[in-house]
């Protein structure tokens, strides 16, 4: 389960269920109060289409991230 967190469709962060439980839901919040926004992590790391496979493991590495968006325009593709 991902979400996209977008603003006038630029992405921003994306929540994930691992998200949720590690913020809000560990930390006692009301999650039917919790913005979505204030759940994911950002800034979101993205990466151009035509790029290396190889450049897109990298930066997953040096980030320590799990996800990595091909963004196109600065829209995910």
């Amino acid at each position: 389960m991902v979400g996209v967190v977008t603003k006038e469709d630029f992405p921003l962060g994306v929540v994930t269920k691992r998200d949720i439980l590690r913020r809000p839901v560990s930390k006692g919040f009301d999650i039917h109060r919790v913005k979505a926004a204030e759940t994911a992590p950002s800034p979101l790391i993205t990466i151009e289409p035509k790029a290396p496979v190889g450049e897109a493991l990298s930066l997953m590495a040096l980030k320590a991230i799990r996800r990595i968006y091909i963004t196109e325009q600065g829209r995910i593709g």
